[in-house]
C-alpha cells in the first residue's frame, strides 16, 4: 500500500508539472504580477525607526514590610483603607505601561492625532484633507494605531528589565516619545501614590478618634508616619515606578528597523508561485 501511494504521488507530481509546462505563460504571468506588486510595495512603504528605553521597575518594599508587621495589630484596618502591597507594585506599573489609558492620555496631552495621521493632515490650513474631512481619524483610532503598531513593551523575566520600544517613521520623535512615556508613567504613579497615602492618612485619623486603645493608637500613629514618609518619597523621587537604565536615543538615518523589503519580495515570490499554480490547475479543471 505504501509503494502504491508513493507511486500515485509521483504520478500526480508529474501531471502537475506537465500542466504547468503546458500553461507556463499563465504561471509565469501570475508570478510576474505578484512579484511586481511586492516590489512596488517594498519600495513605496515608508521606512520606520526603532527607539528603545530600558528601565527597571522600582521595588522599594519598605511600606509593604511595615504593613505586614502591623497587620495583626490593626486587624481589618489595612484591608479597609486599601494600602498598597509591594509585591503587586511592579505588576501594576508594567500593566499601566501597557495600558490603553496611558496611550490615550499621552496622545491627548501631546495632540498627536494629526502627527500619527500626518498623511491626511493639511499643515497649511491646519485641518484634515478633503478625503477624510467627513470622517477624520479620532483619538480612538490613534490609540488603536499606537498600541498595536507603534508602542511595544518587552519584559525580560531573567533580568527583571523592561524595554519600551517605539517604532515610528521619525527617529527623533521615536526617541522623544519613548522617554516621555516613562516620565509620564512615573509622574502618574507618584500622583497616585500621594493620593492613596493622603486618603489613608485621613481614614487612619478618623479611626484614631474612635478608639481609646493605647496600643491601637500607637500602631495607627506608626502607620500614619509610614504614609507621610510615602508622600515625602513620592515628592522627591522622580523615578518612582521605573528607574531608567538606558534612555532612548534617536537612531541614525541609515539604521532602519523596517519594513523588511527582502522579506516582502520573498513573500511575493512564493505567493505568486502558489497563485500561478492554482490558476493553472483551475484552468485544467475547466478544460
Amino acid at each position: 500500500m505504501e509503494a502504491q501511494a508513493e507511486r500515485y504521488e509521483q504520478i500526480l507530481l508529474v501531471d502537475i508539472w506537465r500542466a504547468v509546462w503546458r500553461r507556463k505563460w499563465i504561471f509565469l504571468g501570475t508570478l510576474f504580477v505578484c512579484l511586481l506588486f511586492a516590489l512596488i510595495l517594498a519600495l513605496t512603504l515608508d521606512p520606520y525607526y526603532r527607539a528603545e528605553v530600558v528601565v527597571s521597575p522600582v521595588t522599594d518594599t519598605r511600606d509593604g514590610s511595615a504593613l505586614a508587621s502591623m497587620a495583626g495589630r490593626l486587624g481589618g484596618i489595612t484591608s479597609l483603607i486599601g494600602l498598597p502591597v509591594a509585591s503587586n507594585a511592579q505588576a501594576e506599573a508594567i500593566a499601566l505601561l501597557k495600558s490603553r489609558a496611558l496611550a490615550r492620555a499621552f496622545i491627548a496631552e501631546n495632540e498627536l492625532v494629526p502627527v500619527l495621521y500626518s498623511e491626511h493632515w493639511d499643515e497649511a490650513t491646519g485641518g484634515w484633507s478633503a478625503e477624510v474631512a467627513e470622517d477624520p481619524p479620532s483619538i480612538s483610532d490613534a490609540v488603536n494605531l499606537f498600541t498595536r503598531s507603534i508602542r511595544k513593551v518587552i519584559e525580560d523575566n531573567k533580568t527583571n528589565m523592561v524595554s519600551l520600544r517605539i517604532e515610528w517613521r521619525d527617529p527623533q520623535q521615536a526617541a522623544d516619545w519613548a522617554n516621555a512615556l516613562i516620565d509620564r508613567i512615573n509622574l502618574e504613579l507618584r500622583q497616585l501614590s500621594i493620593a492613596e497615602a493622603e486618603k489613608s492618612i485621613k481614614y487612619l485619623q478618623e479611626q484614631a478618634e474612635l478608639t481609646s486603645n493605647v496600643d491601637l493608637d500607637k500602631a495607627i500613629y506608626q502607620l500614619v508616619q509610614e504614609q507621610v514618609s510615602r508622600i515625602m518619597l513620592a515628592n522627591v523621587r522622580e523615578e518612582y515606578g521605573f528607574r531608567v537604565i538606558d534612555p532612548a536615543v534617536a537612531p541614525e538615518e541609515n539604521d532602519i528597523a523596517g519594513p523588511n523589503r527582502l522579506a516582502i519580495l520573498i513573500l511575493g515570490l512564493f505567493g505568486g508561485g502558489i497563485a500561478g499554480l492554482l490558476l493553472v490547475l483551475l484552468r485544467e479543471m475547466v478544460d
